[in-house]
């Protein structure tokens, strides 16, 4: 990772709204510069990952390494861009 910010998103093939969420996320990113984005798939029902994350689809923020923020199912990109876009604004001035 280059940079700060990293948006990690689990996603699923058994999950019926990872992807259009992943790509709405994805859409979402191209406005940003100076944010990695990672993907990470969720490839059975007992999955062991760093992030303890036990569902798809689920985004979590992490800045330096400490995650801040972290949202799980039925995502609303909408809300969710308002709230990255907060820390975004507070961590690149």
């Amino acid at each position: 990772m280059n940079n700060s910010i990293c948006i990690i998103y689990y996603s699923s093939d058994l999950c019926n709204m990872c992807k259009p969420i992943g790509m709405r996320l994805k859409a979402m990113l191209s406005i940003f510069e100076k944010v990695d984005f990672e993907e990470r798939r969720i490839t059975s029902s007992i999955y062991e990952n760093e992030d303890g994350v036990l569902s798809a689809p689920t985004i979590i923020v992490k800045v330096d390494g400490k995650e801040y923020i972290r949202k799980t199912g039925n995502v609303s990109i909408v809300k969710f861009e308002e709230e990255f876009k907060r820390l975004y604004d507070i961590v690149n001035g």
